[in-house]
């Protein structure tokens, strides 16, 4: 069995200034193994107690790395980007510099309105620095996207992303039988006033415990980076 381990920290050697408020709020969170310590990507179902359950943490959101090909009007373009949950803007604190970010009620997969939001590079490179690109539609592999919103200037978590797109988990994926699939990154920022506490798990051993544990700091949140 898989249960919460403690927010990983990075080692020095990787440590950067963060552009985003109070990095030192901000954490990742890996399920861990207790038998060996062994530490995993986080499971769907796993993500979604978490989410429901949170108390220490004023947002908790999940992150899947993915590509898209950008179809224009020359070669397709190779992008990486990737499926985030609405509260990921909450987590990072940072808001979009032009449009705006979608809500939870994208997280759908049936939603037939698929909305991306751009990283400015994105933006600069693909189209031109466009200040009319919000509410504008664009093809990624072979589906139709509505621009919502462009972020800063320097934004890009993961690290290699150039846009963001809504995760969307559907029954299956949060079936209990589910749990052995890791494959999401999970981060979250402090709620105010909660302590810092490095090495306490607010989850423990507890297996029956699926509330995400105490958060210890990150200096640096993009382990994508490496």
């Amino acid at each position: 069995a898989v249960t919460p381990s403690m927010f990983s920290l990075l080692h020095a050697v990787l440590l950067r200034p963060l552009p985003y408020p109070s990095p030192d709020r901000i954490g990742q969170i890996r399920e861990r193994d207790p038998t060996d310590g062994s530490r995993f990507a986080v499971a769907p179902p796993a993500f979604a107690d978490w989410r429901d359950q949170a108390r220490s943490v004023s947002a908790i959101a999940a992150v899947a790395e993915n590509w898209y090909h950008l179809v224009g009007n020359g070669p397709p373009e190779r992008i990486d980007g990737a499926a985030v949950s609405a509260a990921f803007i909450d987590v990072m604190g940072v808001a979009p510099a032009l449009g705006g970010w979608f809500s939870r009620a994208k997280e759908q997969p049936d939603d037939a309105d698929q909305v991306v939001v751009l990283s400015h590079e994105l933006w600069r490179t693909g189209f031109g620095a466009d200040p009319a690109i919000v509410g504008k539609r664009i093809t990624l592999s072979d589906h139709s996207y509505t621009v919502l919103g462009v972020m800063p200037a320097g934004f890009a978590f993961p690290a290699r992303a150039r846009l963001w797109v809504p995760l969307a988990l559907g029954p299956e994926e949060r079936d209990p039988d589910q749990r052995r699939s890791h494959y999401l990154t999970a981060v979250a920022r402090l709620s105010p006033g909660a302590p810092v506490r490095p090495g306490s798990p607010r989850a423990g051993g507890n297996q029956r415990d699926r509330a995400p544990p105490a958060p210890t700091p990150l200096s640096a949140v993009a382990s994508y980076s490496r």
